[in-house]
Formats: structure tokens, C-alpha cells, sequence
């Protein structure tokens, strides 16, 4: 993409310059660094430092050049090598200065902090709006829960909050119970609401929380992904729809994945042969748990409140980044963690497993 005289740089969120040289002109002059920790440039120009602070989105180039004195090639020069960097964004981040009222200035504010993450998600060649256009696909999206639990509730809220078109309750037996406040969280609910069905409580809590208005029914099913425990997985491979696996294996213990898309990538049975062939012990206590459901509810339930907090935000971050990228770390693979005698991360690797037949052609 080739940049104007009348495109309006905007620096990603979370980019950073500082000088590297000590000898600046008065104008600001000199080597400068340009963007994050893991990665960045350094850029040796005359008006260097006021040019790429002057990067927010509120003047275009030409403007930029005109209020620096600086040569409007110095401009764009410095703007390509931003953007080509993936450190430039070409839409304004000054969105807030155009809101005409309390509310709309609430609704931008909310994403403009959204965007701080889905501006990264753009790729370096293609229209880069500070991740606007990546933020509003999202609300084409249903993400659906085969499961009632504090944690379910707390990446519900998350993902309502980052743009999710849809997020609900599958409509199977096995979640025909409802919620009870204890389930959900306390703290959203008075104590005369003890008791009460929660239907009502929670349509308000979601309303408050959702970035979006909640998309039709119909158009959120084009799209959309299933949370579940492994032992609903088959009813979500028998639907031929893309679906993320956790597993609580004890109140301080839990597997995230693999993320499935049925027929491509590794399901949850060739993880279960791969993992009993490595480890015959395994398989028995993944036996013993699922003749137990009861006990696995139960210790759901049960999560420590960091725990929970720290797992919903976790699996709603990787939600998103498969939704955003169409991409994810989890289709072959899943993480455990651990958080007791002391924190521990491990990643586990899977394949399609010969004898599981879920990659064999269909007839």
C-alpha cells in the first residue's frame, strides 16, 4: 500500500520511540527507535523524532509536514517505513475528538481499547484501519457453551465485552438445568434475588457488558465456534463445527484444547489415543473422570475466584485470536497449567491419530 500526502499515519497501539542519539537538532533530529519490545526499527532522519510523534492519526501528511517544516518527503518516508514495519496504521486514532455526546463517547472509548489488541491482527499489506475492520467481524460471529459454570459466565462476559456477535447455551439434555446465582457469581446478585429464576439478571448483565448490539440468530450461525468439556466434544464433532476443549482436572489444574475444526485438525478422540499410548495411567484417570460427570461439575463449580479469573481471561483471548486470524496454537496441540505448589505451564503436542478415523474420507 502506497502512502499519500493526505493519508493520516496513526502509530498501533502500544508503539513507543525514543531518541538513540545525543546529538538532536532543535527540531528533534537524530537516530530515533521506533515500536515494541520484541520488535522495532531505528530511523536516522533530520525531523525524525517531531515527525513520528506527530504519528496519531489528527493531521495527514501533508499537514504534518506543513506544522513541522519539515520536507513532505522526509513524511512520507518515515511513514512507509513505519507501516511497513507493522508499527503504522493509516486510519485516525483520534475517533474520540468526532463523538458528539456522552454515550458515543463511552462506545468509542470502548473501541479504541479493543483495538489496541485487534490493530496487531492486521497484516502489513492490507487496509490497515487500526484494527477497526477486524473488531466489526467479530460481531459476525456465535460462540456457544456446552456448559454452565462461573467460568463459562466469566468468558461470556468477556467475549460479550470484545464484540462477539452471539454467545450462548447450546440447547442440549445435558444443560437443561438452570444457572443458579451461586453458578454465575454472587456478587451481581441482591440478596431477595436469591432463589429466583436468573433469566431475567443475566439478559441485563449481558446488555451492559456487550461492546454490540447482539446479532441476529441467523447471521451469527454463518460463523461460529463451541466451547465444551471433553466429554460433550463428540456432540460438537458430530455437528461438524469448530469447537475449543477445556478440561478441569482439579481445582488448581487445567488442560485448554486442542481447538478442533473437524476433518482438518487433530479431535479430542486422537488426543485421548495418542495421550493412553503414552501414558497408560493417563487413559485411566481420563476413564475414571468421565464415568464421574457429577464430579467434574462439581469441581468447575468449585474454582478458586483468581483461578477462574485468570483461566476466563486466558481462553477468551484465545477465542478471539481464532476468530480474528482464523488461526490459533491449540489445533494441534494444548496447554496445561498448573497453579499449585507454584505456577507451571506445559504444551502438549497432538496429531491426527490413525486409529481414530476422523480424517478418513467420508462416503
Amino acid at each position: 500500500m502506497r502512502i499519500h500526502a493526505t493519508s493520516r499515519p496513526t502509530l498501533k497501539s502500544g508503539t513507543f520511540t525514543f531518541a538513540t542519539s545525543t546529538h538532536l537538532s532543535p527540531v528533534g533530529g537524530g537516530s530515533i527507535f521506533l515500536g515494541r519490545p520484541d520488535h522495532g526499527i531505528e530511523i536516522t532522519a533530520p525531523h525524525a523524532l517531531a515527525i513520528v510523534r506527530a504519528f496519531t492519526g489528527a493531521w495527514d501528511c501533508q499537514e504534518i509536514s506543513g506544522r513541522l517544516a519539515a520536507p513532505i518527503e522526509e513524511v512520507l518516508h518515515l511513514a512507509t517505513l513505519a507501516f511497513n514495519a507493522d508499527l503504522l496504521d493509516l486510519s485516525s486514532a483520534a475517533i474520540l475528538d468526532h463523538a458528539q455526546d456522552i454515550s458515543q463517547q463511552q462506545l468509542l472509548t470502548r473501541i479504541h481499547r479493543e483495538s489496541a489488541l485487534t490493530t496487531w491482527r492486521n497484516q502489513p499489506t492490507s487496509n490497515s484501519d487500526h484494527g477497526i475492520s477486524t473488531l466489526s467481524a467479530r460481531g459476525k460471529w456465535r460462540v456457544e457453551f456446552f456448559a454452565h459454570s462461573p467460568l463459562i459466565y466469566r468468558i461470556q462476559r468477556s467475549l460479550d465485552a470484545s464484540g462477539i456477535g452471539r454467545s450462548c447455551f447450546a440447547d442440549l439434555t445435558e444443560l437443561k438445568n438452570n444457572a443458579t446465582p451461586q453458578e454465575v457469581d454472587l456478587a451481581h446478585f441482591s440478596s431477595d434475588e436469591l432463589g429466583r429464576p436468573i433469566g431475567p439478571a443475566l439478559s441485563l448483565i449481558s446488555r451492559a457488558t456487550r461492546l454490540f448490539p447482539e446479532a441476529s440468530d441467523e447471521i451469527s450461525k454463518q460463523r461460529s465456534l463451541i466451547l465444551t468439556p471433553p466429554e460433550l466434544a463428540g456432540m460438537a464433532m458430530w455437528q461438524e463445527r469448530p469447537h475449543l476443549i477445556y478440561r478441569i482436572l482439579s481445582l488448581s489444574q487445567i488442560e485448554l484444547g486442542p481447538l478442533v475444526i473437524p476433518g482438518v485438525t487433530p479431535c479430542w478422540r486422537c488426543a485421548l489415543l495418542q495421550r493412553s499410548e503414552q501414558d497408560r495411567l493417563w487413559g485411566d484417570f481420563y476413564q475414571e473422570g468421565i464415568s464421574s460427570p457429577e464430579l467434574l461439575k462439581n469441581l468447575e463449580k468449585r474454582l478458586p475466584h483468581a483461578v477462574v479469573d485468570f483461566l476466563s481471561g486466558l481462553i477468551a483471548l484465545e477465542v478471539l485470536e481464532f476468530i480474528d486470524t482464523g488461526a490459533s496454537a491449540l489445533t494441534h496441540g494444548a496447554i496445561s497449567l498448573a497453579f499449585t505448589p507454584r505456577f507451571s505451564f506445559a504444551r502438549i503436542s497432538y496429531s491426527q491419530h490413525p486409529g481414530c478415523g476422523c480424517q478418513w474420507p467420508q462416503e
